[in-house]
């Protein structure tokens, strides 16, 4: 089952990348990868694994020459009180009749107990057949209180209308599974160039996700939500990267912790039942 599944996630970053290969090599010149220099601004909340949070994201695209685009992106927020932060780089080639294929970096901090530092090196790609978007992100993972090895990511959007993004997809991060869904609407008839998203995430061990919020495009021209996803930026994912902070610091936690049994200031421990041992080893009830 987990061999299966773990195929499957990795199935998709190659079926985004098989079909961009003849694209790349036809050196086709079509619209310019980035269409000009722009960026989008992002604010928003909800729970990460039951922890109510909060955030701010942002990314800026410059073209770079015709076929080609670099982005940065940036994320801030808290959740229950703890901070996180992190920062990521995108370099691509993209033709927006066909799709795009590229590299990714990023880091990401977080401190909720526990220090966790998470760091990404990965191949991203898009595939683009009318108004479905096949989306494909495979590399390696890795960092401090982080499992290290392989990740994946793999969406599936559908665009019932131009303005309007419905999603599904999945995750593989730090050897969990993951299922994701997510909507965006760009309500131009009301705030031009204004969106509002909800997305959500579900895996094992209550290691879950699901926030709200809105997006405001800068830069560009006036234009629909799925021409702003194929012509302008690709998507900054650096919220993904949190998803296992929870289930990381419960392995994070001491053995006294796991166990339920509490220490006293003088270091000695005792269990559930009153009972308590010394330095030494020695047992005796706890009045």
């Amino acid at each position: 089952m987990i061999r299966s599944r773990l195929l499957a996630t990795t199935a998709m970053p190659l079926l985004v990348l098989a079909p961009l290969s003849g694209a790349l090599a036809d050196g086709h010149e079509g619209l310019p990868a980035v269409s000009t220099v722009n960026g989008k601004l992002a604010a928003g909340g909800g729970a990460i694994s039951g922890d109510t949070s909060g955030f701010v994201e942002g990314s800026l695209s410059i073209p770079v020459g015709h076929s080609y685009g670099v982005q940065i992106d940036g994320l801030g927020g808290v959740s229950d009180d703890d901070g996180f932060f992190g920062a990521g780089a995108h370099v691509f080639w993209r033709d927006p009749d066909t799709g795009l294929i590229g590299l990714f970096g990023s880091v990401t901090n977080a401190d909720f107990g526990e220090d966790y530092t998470h760091f990404v090196g990965a191949v991203e790609g898009e595939y683009y057949a009318g108004r479905v978007s096949v989306e494909g992100f495979a590399g390696f993972e890795g960092g401090d209180d982080v499992e290290s090895g392989f990740i994946g990511i793999g969406d599936l959007a559908y665009y019932p209308e131009d303005d309007l993004r419905l999603s599904i997809g999945a995750r593989y991060i730090q050897e969990d599974f993951m299922g994701a869904a997510g909507a965006e609407y760009q309500i131009n008839e009301i705030a031009p160039g204004v969106s509002l998203f909800a997305e959500g995430r579900a895996g094992d061990d209550d290691n879950w996700q699901a926030v709200g919020g809105i997006r405001i495009h800068l830069g560009a021209d006036d234009k629909t939500l799925i021409r702003r996803h194929r012509e302008d930026d690709p998507k900054n994912r650096q919220r993904e990267f949190l998803l296992e902070v929870d289930s990381t610091d419960k392995r994070s936690a001491s053995p006294s912790e796991e166990s339920g049994n509490e220490s006293d200031e003088t270091g000695n421990e005792s269990d559930e039942n009153g009972y308590e041992s010394d330095e030494n080893g020695y047992e005796y009830f706890r009045s």
